[in-house]
């Protein structure tokens, strides 16, 4: 195996474990991002939504909580197709699938 190789397979393992670890990290912060989102439905808003649509600060408030999801989702998703373009440009020759053989059709008379 080339020193090549290695640094491929070395930099593969790295975008798949950074891609592993932010989607982890994204689920915690939804969670947590959703029972932000609830503690502050229940004590600021208390089923009067359409008020609270009307305050920017309520609005701003609930999403918040949940924009640290995004951001790990999408580095998440930006290392997955890292690692899926370097694993695609890994694949060897001889592991292809052999091509079918030519049959030529049969005359029939």
């Amino acid at each position: 195996m080339t020193e090549e190789n290695v640094d491929k397979r070395k930099l593969a393992r790295e975008l798949q474990l950074q891609a592993k670890f932010y989607r982890s990290t994204a689920s915690i912060f939804l969670l947590v991002g959703t029972l932000v989102f609830l503690c502050i439905y229940f004590t600021k808003i208390d089923g009067q939504v359409l008020d609270a649509l009307r305050r920017p600060v309520i609005v701003i408030g609930l999403i918040i909580p949940f924009l640290p999801a995004v951001v790990l989702s999408k580095l998440a998703d930006k290392a997955h197709k890292k690692f899926m373009k370097l694993k695609e440009s890994q694949v060897p020759v001889a592991a292809a699938a052999p091509a079918a053989p030519a049959v030529a059709p049969e005359d029939k008379h």
